[in-house]
């Protein structure tokens, strides 16, 4: 059985798992973990089976039109399309007295649209990367206080791999991925985050909450990166690095592994540098690609 090494969630007493788990030869991602009926939050799946009902051939949809194509009683659409209209996600028409997508709905598809052409644009790099140096190489992005996994490269020469899969979330400031996106922004932009993010948490991880971010943007001033050793567990060690691409979401990448493999020797000489030059290549290049 794979040893779980925690990654602080939410400061009280949760906990997500991050697992160095064994794939299968030639196999791809750690299996699944199936979703608990009981996690699944009713509301915001009604509002989400709304917004999935409209396409090319039904732009516009009356609330009871929307209630026979996802059998949600009439009543309930009615109150969530006019929260959705609120929320700037539908649009009323009062002479078809019917809905449509609107603006809000849009800008998600370019934000996933944006996050989905850099990573097809860094998986080349990052499986190079991983096969050369026997590490995990990971891209993460900003979405709210969190982060998102949008891509993961396991080296070719390892069965071992994260037990996370493409799509998961973690706290921004509770992994040294976040930690090293958040020493990428504008300061202003970071302590706006900072003091929204230290609101999830109990006040004994407040107080070192904003020590361990200088810490990261120290690390980064200095050598283009951060390290943290064994933060994910006893077993993992990692260094990552804030990718900023102009007009885009802010990102970052980094390459974890066994600690006992990712030496300080190993990252100084050989990990650190080669990220580094990751992400400027990535950063010269989307600039002509993604422009």
């Amino acid at each position: 059985m794979p040893k779980s090494n925690r990654l602080q969630g939410t400061g009280n007493g949760q906990w997500a798992d991050v697992k160095v788990v064994l794939r299968a030869p030639g196999n791809g991602s750690p299996r699944d973990v199936p979703i608990n009926a009981n996690d699944i939050i009713a509301p915001i799946e009604r509002g989400l089976a709304i917004l999935s009902v409209f396409g090319p051939a039904d732009q516009w949809l009356g609330n009871q039109e929307i209630s026979a194509k996802t059998g949600i009683p009439k009543a309930t659409v009615t109150r969530l399309t006019q929260t959705l209209t609120d929320q700037g996600f539908l649009n009323h028409s009062t002479r078809l007295r019917k809905y449509g997508l609107a603006a809000a709905v849009l800008g998600l598809g370019y934000v996933t649209m944006d996050n989905s052409h850099t990573a097809a644009l860094a998986r080349s790099h990052m499986q190079k990367l991983a096969d050369d140096c026997g590490v995990f190489v990971s891209l993460v992005g900003r979405d709210g206080l969190d982060v998102s996994l949008l891509e993961n490269c396991h080296s070719t020469s390892s069965l071992a791999t994260l037990g996370v899969n493409v799509g998961a979330r973690f706290p921004i400031a509770a992994n040294p991925f976040g930690l090293a996106l958040l020493s990428g922004l504008p300061l202003a932009e970071r302590n706006y985050l900072l003091d929204h993010i230290r609101l999830r948490y109990q006040q004994e991880y407040r107080v070192n909450l904003r020590s361990r971010v200088a810490d990261a943007v120290a690390q980064v001033s200095q050598k283009g990166y951060c390290v943290s050793i064994c933060e994910l567990g006893s077993e993992i060690t990692v260094a990552a690095a804030p990718l900023n691409i102009p007009d885009r979401p802010p990102m970052a990448i980094g390459c974890a592994g066994p600690a006992r493999l990712i030496t300080r020797e190993k990252l100084r000489e050989e990990i650190g540098p080669r990220l580094v030059e990751l992400v400027t290549r990535l950063q010269d290049h989307a600039g002509l690609t993604l422009g």
